[in-house]
């Protein structure tokens, strides 16, 4: 073989040597590029996943967990609404079975002749009365009667009172008597009332002034006269009360003096009666009671 043969030879052994090398060293470099790769979109769906899943996942849990407690909040408020509202049912319902209690435990009204010769029934309200029962003079079919003589300066609600369990009286009646008409103050006041506010809440007020016998309706425009005073004279007073038209007509010895008169006061707030108050407002004054007649049954009723 020529020298030049041989030098092309050699050329060639170096060349292919040299390739191998190459490829070799590119070969070598290729896994660490690879596992690089691999590795790097691994820790990338696992970043994106893990993102994806975490954010989507909490924001959910989060918003279910949140629309819960507000759910379960309402209904903590619904049922502390609930409660409240049963408690204060509760509350009024004991209110009333008290207000009734009170009410059943008040005696009935039961109609007054002084007959026993006692007021054992009736609360006096102040020293300013000496009130007695005696058979001096009475009204017509009775043998007692009740004797108040004003022994204080000038008053109101000073006499008896009587309380009794509520009532909406058809007819009221009763007798009175003058040991001397008054010609400026009162006397003899028979007050029919609701103990709600006994200042303003009357059903009627009769009594003895200026020489008359007047009914009281609660105001100055609203005061009758029904018959003249005569001393030392019974006079018997019949009433018959119409709560449906709030109307009353008056009677006095058995002779109508008026007839459906408004019970139109300003205080018009009475739907019933519980309590009658006796007593004279000036001082000195010296007036009877007698036949005390209240009743529901308007069947019964005597003019």
């Amino acid at each position: 073989m020529n020298l030049k043969m041989k030098l092309v030879l050699v050329l060639i052994i170096v060349l292919t040597s040299c390739c191998f090398f190459a490829c070799s060293s590119s070969n070598e470099d290729d896994p660490t590029i690879d596992g690089d790769t691999e590795q790097n979109e691994v820790d990338a769906e696992q970043i994106i996943d893990g993102d994806s899943e975490q954010t989507i996942d909490g924001d959910i849990d989060e918003s279910v967990d949140g629309d819960e407690a507000e759910e379960e909040k309402d209904i903590d408020i619904e049922e502390e609404i609930e409660l409240e509202e049963e408690l204060e049912i509760e509350e009024e319902i004991e209110v009333e079975q008290e207000v009734d209690e009170e009410i059943t435990a008040l005696p009935l009204w039961e109609n007054e002749d002084f007959e026993d010769a006692n007021i054992d029934d009736w609360e006096k309200r102040s020293e300013a009365h000496t009130c007695t029962v005696d058979q001096t003079t009475a009204a017509e079919g009775t043998a007692y009667s009740l004797l108040m003589e004003k022994v204080d300066s000038d008053s109101h609600y000073q006499g008896l009172r009587r309380i009794f369990r509520p009532m909406k009286p058809c007819y009221v009646g009763f007798w009175v008597y003058a040991d001397t008409c008054p010609t400026t103050g009162r006397q003899n006041n028979f007050r029919l009332e609701s103990t709600v506010n006994t200042t303003e809440n009357f059903l009627l007020d009769v009594y003895f002034g200026d020489g008359e016998l007047k009914l009281n309706l609660g105001s100055s425009e609203k005061r009758y006269k029904l018959a003249d005073c005569v001393e030392k004279t019974w006079i018997s007073v019949g009433v018959d009360i119409n709560w449906d038209d709030r109307k009353m007509s008056v009677y006095v010895d058995s002779s109508s003096v008026l007839d459906d008169v408004e019970l139109d006061f300003p205080y018009d707030q009475v739907v019933n009666v519980d309590s009658l108050q006796l007593w004279h407002y000036s001082n000195s004054s010296i007036g009877r009671f007698d036949q005390l007649y209240i009743t529901e049954d308007c069947g019964s009723q005597t003019k």
